[in-house]
């Protein structure tokens, strides 16, 4: 294992309040991180190829970028590898072709856990394969353990459009990343380096709020490898190692709310009281023409909505008077209607039953039997004389029979 190397300072461009730089001891503390043993984990070539661990759910962070764009000498850089490279480097656009995972921090055959995966990605572009973008794609949107991806940009050439397309479809899949420029060496001037991260920053702020407002310049060649320390340092960042964690201790805090607490009276004591006659008198005369200037336009309000209430008033009677004109005609008319019908009804009822009736005694005498016009002549002929008294034979009664 080759000497630790010194850090060297590098320009990283941080546009949010919210992300503070690191300081000098926590950056030695991840780079003792990276320099322990580190070993090749897994490789797979999709998705369900991925080992599952479920005793250690490592976090893992992926390093992604275009072709023979540098990474698996960042990888190398970062792991403290560059002379026995565990990652294996080429010149030919297209090596990688499987997802590899490396250890960080830790080896299974000396019983040591590991801290995270590191993650190197095939590369997009130029002799890549579509099937890899849609494995990469799937294992970032997919993969619990997944914390971030890390997008690797050509820091001599700076982004493509293509860098620019990865990274709009980052963002809108959500999937936090943070731009990362490589072979920031001699080759790249101050002025070309600046121009680079200002390209880097509107990549990362045209692709929407999943990108990390953070810029590492990174060299492998440069002497102290500038920007590797802070890369480090941003890895453990993101995958939540209580080493980026800052310790406060019980006298650091109750300095904080000491030094807050006389903040608030400073505060206090700058503001303006009304404490003098004079200014409570203005300050009265102020408070009464404010209540004056609110009652006018309450009363105002209360005149506008009376006369609003009087002009639908009268417009109300008016309709109620054409309504109540128009029914009394309506009321007379139907009454005398009513009454004519009324008349005609029984006039019809009337006529209808002298018809019935005159039909019936007609029928009446129709019906009657010759036998029956005998017997009334016989009694209108009789009914002038003396009646005679007829005895007919019949039964005697018990009490009336006579003797012999």
């Amino acid at each position: 294992m080759s000497g630790v190397p010194k850090n060297a300072k590098a320009q990283i461009r941080r546009w949010s309040p919210i992300i503070r730089p690191p300081t000098t001891t926590q950056l030695n503390s991840s780079d003792k991180v990276f320099f322990k043993p580190t070993e090749l984990r897994w490789s797979a070539s999709t998705l369900e190829q991925i080992p599952i661990d479920q005793k250690t759910q490592l976090p893992e962070v992926l390093f992604l970028g275009r072709s023979n764009v540098g990474k698996s000498s960042l990888i190398n850089a970062l792991l403290n590898r560059m002379k026995n490279h565990i990652s294996r480097t080429s010149k030919k656009p297209g090596h990688t072709k499987i997802l590899n995972a490396f250890a960080v921090g830790g080896i299974s055959r000396l019983n040591k856990s590991a801290e995270l995966l590191l993650v190197d990605a095939p590369g997009y572009g130029y002799k890549s394969r579509g099937e890899w973008g849609e494995m990469v794609l799937k294992y970032m949107t997919e993969r619990p353990q997944f914390r971030r991806a890390f997008l690797l940009v050509n820091g001599q050439h700076g982004p493509k459009e293509i860098d620019y397309m990865f990274a709009k479809e980052l963002g809108d899949n959500g999937i936090p990343f943070q731009v990362i420029l490589t072979k920031c060496d001699k080759k790249c001037s101050p002025e070309t380096l600046q121009k680079r991260l200002d390209e880097a920053q509107s990549l990362v702020e045209a692709s929407g709020a999943s990108g990390y407002e953070e810029i590492i310049p990174t060299s492998t060649l440069s002497p102290g490898m500038p920007g590797i320390s802070n890369l480090r340092w941003a890895i453990l960042n993101a995958c939540g190692n209580p080493l980026t964690q800052e310790k406060v201790s019980l006298k650091q805090v109750l300095a904080n709310f000491e030094g807050a607490k006389e903040k608030f009276q400073e505060k206090t004591d700058a503001m303006e009281f009304v404490t003098r006659e004079e200014d409570l008198e203005a300050w009265e005369e102020k408070k009464i023409g404010e209540r004056e200037a609110v009652g006018k336009v309450i009363e105002a309000g209360k005149v506008a909505k009376r006369e609003r209430e009087a002009a639908a008033a009268a417009a109300a009677d008016a309709v109620m008077e054409e309504a109540v004109s128009v029914g009394e005609d309506g009321i007379v008319a139907n009454a005398k209607t009513t009454r004519a019908a009324k008349r005609k009804r029984k006039r019809d009822e009337a006529s209808a039953a002298v018809a019935v009736m005159e039909e019936a005694v007609g029928e009446e005498e129709v019906s009657v039997s010759p036998e029956l016009k005998v017997q009334e002549e016989v009694l209108d002929e009789s009914s002038s004389e003396k009646p005679t008294v007829v005895r007919t034979g019949g039964r005697r009664r018990p009490g009336n029979r006579r003797s012999a």
